[in-house]
């Protein structure tokens, strides 16, 4: 008998500890994916970041959906090996480049992105090699590529970077602004981005001399938490959460039992149904159906007074013209038929008591409809 009143309190534990186990892993630390802007990993891009923000530079993290990037020109956004972007996000960028904005899209394979095309098997990866820079006076410098692929050549791509194989990044120009494309990800990484002359040839595409610089982290799994959570770092959050399943498991194991409350038949019996029935009977016996009608007429009016603010002698066609505001139409027909039948009701010389029941179940339509509101 005993084991079984202790086993809600061993679920309890064993669930407290499942969860710490599943949301905290204790002694672990977070690993940044790679080219993360805040990395500072050998495969983070935190040394170009913070390069660029001391140099005058207003640089940021982005960290939203494309569609919520800031209106207007003179921006640039670095976007590095993107995962997951869906379609309508193409049409978003190229309508935000458009504007006079610029993208610098680093990636080994440029398949997605279909104004630029490309063909394999053109370089020889993992090689040093010369590479060109195209921008105003030709510069020389050594690079390591690490892929085979080029962009074809088309006329009205520009070309940034060239080597012996190809075309290594070019620029497509979108309204007033452009997409520049780069098939060498891997030199803006904190490992490599001073070796050979990876930082020289790439520096004269990375600098702005007024505007913003975005680094792009939404597309490389850092993104804003939405709503007050954010503010709270995941271990605080776990424990919390870990309380508060604590504490319903303990609530639950101390409690006898959970019962609806039920109202005392003396209450029910002095004030409650029997009541009513008592004084409708006394009504129906007594002949008195009309004044039961003005009572009941008197209590609508006075409940639309409360939840409307109409004064109780208004009019039908003020009362219908507020029940439009806050009413469906057939709620409010429903309402106009009523008032319609008091009206009729207030003209007839007698009122029978078929007629006020009729009226009655009306009635509580409109008396159940008013208070709950």
């Amino acid at each position: 008998m005993r084991s079984k009143e202790h086993l809600p309190l061993i679920i309890s534990i064993a669930a407290f500890l499942v969860v710490g186990l599943l949301v905290i892993k204790p002694n672990s630390e977070e690993v940044a994916p790679p080219y993360v802007s805040s990395s500072a990993a050998p495969d983070g891009v935190k040394g170009l970041f913070t390069l660029l923000d001391e140099g005058d530079i207003q640089v940021g993290a982005w960290t939203k959906p494309w569609a919520q990037l800031p209106d207007g020109g003179d921006q640039t956004l670095i976007v590095i090996e993107p995962r997951d972007i869906a379609d309508e996000e193409f049409e978003q960028i190229e309508d935000w480049v458009a504007l006079g904005n610029e993208v610098l899209v680093f990636v080994d394979e440029p398949n997605d992105w279909e104004m630029f095309s490309s063909t394999d098997g053109w370089g020889h990866g993992d090689a040093v090699q010369d590479v060109v820079g195209m921008s105003g006076l030709e510069t020389i410098g050594l690079g390591e590529v690490s892929t085979d692929d080029r962009l074809e050549y088309r006329e009205d791509l520009e070309r940034i970077l060239i080597d012996d194989n190809g075309i290594l990044a070019g620029r497509m120009e979108i309204g007033e602004g452009g997409i520049s494309l780069f098939l060498l990800p891997d030199w803006l990484r904190n490992d490599t981005i001073l070796e050979n002359d990876h930082f020289e040839l790439l520096w004269p595409h990375l600098k702005r001399e007024d505007g913003l610089v975005w680094f792009n982290d939404y597309h490389r799994g850092i993104k804003d938490k939405p709503g007050l959570l954010a503010a709270y770092p995941n271990w605080f959050l776990a424990v919390v959460l870990q309380l508060v399943i604590g504490a319903l498991l303990w609530i639950w194991y101390k409690a006898v039992r959970f019962e609806p409350a039920y109202t005392p038949r003396e209450w029910t019996v002095r004030r409650g149904d029997e009541t009513l029935l008592a004084v409708g009977g006394w009504y129906e016996r007594q002949k008195l159906t009309r004044e039961a009608f003005e009572q009941q007429m008197t209590y609508v009016r006075s409940l639309i007074r409360e939840q409307w603010g109409l004064r109780t002698d208004a009019s039908d066609p003020q009362v219908l013209a507020a029940a439009r505001r806050h009413w469906q139409q057939e709620d409010v027909e429903r309402l106009a038929d009523l008032l319609q039948r008091w009206q009729e009701a207030q003209k007839m010389s007698s009122y029978p008591a078929t007629q006020f029941r009729t009226d009655s179940q009306k009635a509580d339509f409109v008396i159940k409809k008013l208070q709950g509101e």
